[in-house]
């Protein structure tokens, strides 16, 4: 399964907006999230676009109130690219 890595980015973006607007309560545990292109192994500049040449993405998001121990999960999941629609690529 070949898989381009704008896909993969549109669907980790929707995955986080979804995390950052369905959190069960109103003061979830993140504030704020978003994607952001690479720069030389650094976060670079926001976007909510990538190309097919885009390798490396990063997702940022800022923990309300963080405590110790705290475990973030992130699932990567193809939404809908092409013939491919809502499968989990790795968690």
């Amino acid at each position: 399964m070949k898989v381009h890595s704008g896909w993969l980015a549109i669907g980790l973006l929707i995955f986080a907006v979804m995390a950052c607007s369905t959190s069960t309560t109103s003061s979830g545990p993140i504030s704020e999230g978003h994607m952001a292109k690479d720069n030389n192994g650094e976060p670079g500049d926001s976007t909510n676009t990538f190309a097919p040449g885009d390798h490396t993405v990063h997702c940022l998001v800022k923990l309300s109130d963080p405590k110790e121990g705290m475990r973030i999960k992130f699932a990567w999941t193809i939404v809908d690219a092409g013939d491919q629609k809502n499968e989990k690529l790795k968690d």
